[in-house]
């Protein structure tokens, strides 16, 4: 005959199978809040960075603009006779950059690169576009190409 097993013993095993449990839960819900944390900071990190590029190719694209731009104020307009060369170069090096324009000092379109795609802003008086002239007057005044 088999000798009846004792209720303590079922207790026992019970709470120690509670604890396990417990513990368990805790190890994997603080496991996923430590790999939310890591994943968080990579994103950031990773934003951060791309941030960076950005930037730095906006920078990059800008100073190749403004060469173009010293170099011809600098020849007193002589070196206009480049600029289709320049532009092109300029586009064909930058993707971001879709034209080049050059703009007087009465606020027309002289020179636009490529021509063929903006053939309706060549020779365009942009005065009467308020966002755009105004833009262009401040930055021609502090020397920014734009």
């Amino acid at each position: 005959m088999m000798r009846p097993i004792p209720k303590r013993t079922y207790w026992i095993a019970l709470c120690v199978s509670l604890f396990l449990t417990t513990c368990c839960l805790v190890i994997y819900i603080e496991s996923q809040n430590k790999l939310n944390q890591e994943y968080n900071e990579q994103v950031e990190s990773v934003g951060s960075m791309i941030v960076q590029d950005i930037e730095l190719s906006v920078h990059d694209n800008i100073l190749s603009l403004e060469n173009l731009r010293e170099r011809t104020v600098e020849s007193d307009g002589e070196f206009m006779s480049y600029f289709k060369s320049d532009a092109t170069r300029i586009t064909a090096q930058k993707e971001a950059i879709k034209f080049v324009e050059w703009i007087d000092r009465n606020g027309i379109i002289r020179e636009i690169h490529p021509l063929e795609e903006n053939k309706a802003a060549y020779l365009l008086d942009i005065k009467p576009i308020e966002y755009r002239y105004d833009d262009w007057l401040q930055n021609s005044k502090n020397d920014r190409a734009n």
